[in-house]
């Protein structure tokens, strides 16, 4: 799997923080989950849930489907 070149800086432009938050899949995730993903590209220190949602996007990492539950 390549590496993008992609920054780890905390998102700042609320236009791509608002893009990011709006995407449904990655609602039902925790951070942990989120950052261990985000980690298989980069040995870095992830700042926030935002760079990790951007880093699994920008590399294509698969994530998991989350069941709904049966209650």
């Amino acid at each position: 799997m390549a590496i993008t070149d992609i920054s780890l800086n905390d998102i700042t432009d609320p236009v791509e923080l608002e893009h990011l938050q709006s995407l449904r899949q990655f609602h039902r995730l925790g951070d942990d989950l989120l950052f261990k993903l985000a980690r298989r590209v980069t040995i870095f220190r992830i700042p926030s849930r935002w760079v990790a949602i951007r880093l699994i996007i920008a590399n294509g990492i698969p994530i998991p489907v989350v069941r709904k539950d049966h209650a």
